[in-house]
Parts: structure tokens; C-alpha cells; sequence
């Protein structure tokens, strides 16, 4: 291994999750008659992750193996079908029920559509690793005896503490978005009160 490999080896996943992640929410929204902010809300947070991962793959630096070997190609497509099947429907499945206890409305009102760019990058990704999972042989650098089921399973073990920190930072976020939020409406509301006329 060298310096960076670690996130070299999740780069193309981390990448899909990043994209996923959107076009998921609005698709769930669309589908189960949910909205979601206005495009400008939350674009600081976007632009921040998005920063973040820049920034990380500066630090880390690029190369051609997540794109070439074997073994960055199994890892990130594994790492897509752990996290595309179990942490971004938990995730947005637990957002979906906190904020449902909050409000229901309106289907068409469901958020800006995704760029077909990213659109395009949730499909075009795992299709790239697929493909080349099948040409590189992925499964023999994979180090296990016990097949794709065997590999796959351990990764999903792997990750199961994951999906406990997933489920409580939504809801533990939830939780401080409507306490802080209430409290800076109401320092608020006490200060225009205070304030004279």
C-alpha cells in the first residue's frame, strides 16, 4: 500500500455516494409525496461535502488504480452494493420517517430535479465497475476462498456499526435542528418583543 491508497480505494464509490445520495432523496420524495427544500437550501452543506472530498483527493492524490486495478475496482464496487442497498435507503429512510412526524405535502413540490450529469454518474459508475469487476477478474484479488456471497456478506458485517452511526446522526440531527432552531426562534421572537417600536 501506499500513501493515499486508503481513499484511492473508495474514491469512484465515494464519488457515486455523493451523487446518489440527491438523486435518491428526490426520487423518494417523488415516489412517496414528500418535498424538499429549495434549491438554495442546504447549498452551503453541498458545497462544503463536495469541497471536502475535493480537498481529500488533493491531499491523497490521484492516480489511475481506481479506474485500472483489481483490486480498488472489487473493493468500490462492493463498497456501492453495501451502501447503495443498506446505508443510503437507512439513511434516507430514517430522514423520511423524522421529517414525516414534522409534515407531509405536496408531490409536485419535491425539490429541484437532479443535472442529467449526476443523474448519468449514479448509473454510468456502478456500470464501469460492474464491467470491469467481469474483465479484471476482481474476484481473484479479492483474497477469499469463499466466492462473491462469502466477500460480499463480510463487507455487509463490516459496515453494520456504520449503519447505528447513520441512524443516529439522523436522528440525533433532527433532534438538534428543531431544539436549536426552536431556541433561535424564540431568542428571536424575545428580541424583536424587547426591541423597542
Amino acid at each position: 500500500m501506499s500513501y493515499g491508497s486508503h481513499w484511492r480505494f473508495h474514491w469512484l464509490s465515494t464519488l457515486w455516494f455523493g451523487l446518489a445520495a440527491s438523486v435518491a432523496a428526490w426520487a423518494g420524495a417523488r415516489l412517496f409525496g414528500r418535498s424538499l427544500p429549495s434549491a438554495g437550501s442546504g447549498k452551503a452543506l453541498v458545497v462544503a461535502a463536495w469541497s471536502y472530498f475535493v480537498a481529500l483527493t488533493i491531499v491523497f492524490g490521484v492516480s489511475v488504480e481506481p479506474f485500472v486495478d483489481p483490486r480498488f475496482i472489487g473493493h468500490q464496487a462492493r463498497e456501492i452494493l453495501t451502501h447503495g442497498l443498506v446505508t443510503l435507503p437507512l439513511g434516507l429512510g430514517l430522514l423520511a420517517i423524522v421529517e414525516g412526524a414534522v409534515a407531509r405535502s405536496d408531490p409536485r413540490l419535491s425539490g429541484p430535479r437532479p443535472s442529467p450529469v449526476r443523474i448519468a454518474g449514479v448509473f454510468a459508475i456502478p456500470i464501469f465497475l460492474a464491467i470491469g469487476v467481469l474483465a479484471a477478474d476482481a474476484m481473484a484479488a479479492g483474497q477469499t476462498e469463499g466466492g462473491l456471497a462469502a466477500m460480499v456478506a463480510a463487507h455487509f458485517f463490516e459496515h453494520v456499526l456504520d449503519y447505528v452511526l447513520v441512524g443516529l446522526l439522523v436522528v440525533g440531527g433532527h433532534a438538534f435542528r428543531l431544539g436549536y432552531g426552536s431556541f433561535v426562534v424564540a431568542r428571536w421572537a424575545g428580541h424583536r418583543a424587547a426591541s423597542p417600536s
